[in-house]
């Protein structure tokens, strides 16, 4: 599915919901997001925490007897298939937001640290600062 691979290059979180928004637009439209329980299609999509809950239901409705007709299994399916993929990519990329996140922090603390180092303006004071060395 293309929008599976789509996921899988995304490399934002802002991606990944603008992705999954245009995702349930487009089942809505086409007819076959009827097969998928609306609670799941709704919006808007909050957080990762939204996602897993999404996932987890489709997850329930596929394990219900009553549903095991073909175009329902492979509607929910797909939709199991795309939410794992959408928690997965969110849960890397805040791993990698938060590690990105902590780096920017020591670089902010470094440029600080330097910028308070002694200036010298004048060629007096720069010579006094070199003989001291």
């Amino acid at each position: 599915m293309f929008i599976v691979q789509a996921l899988l290059l995304a490399r934002t979180e802002y991606i990944v919901y603008f992705l999954l928004s245009t995702w349930f637009e487009s089942l809505a439209h086409n007819g076959s997001g009827g097969r998928i329980p609306d609670e799941v299609k709704a919006f808007p999509l909050r957080d990762a925490a939204d996602l897993s809950r999404r996932l987890a239901v489709v997850r329930q409705e596929l394990c219900r007897r009553e549903l095991h007709t073909h175009p329902n299994v492979r509607a929910l399916r797909d939709a199991a298939a795309v939410l794992a993929v959408a928690c997965e990519k969110l849960r890397e990329l805040s791993k990698s937001r938060r590690a990105t996140d902590g780096s920017r922090d020591f670089a902010v603390l470094f440029t600080r640290d330097r910028r308070a180092a002694p200036r010298h303006n004048d060629r007096r004071q720069r010579t006094e600062h070199r003989n001291m060395t």
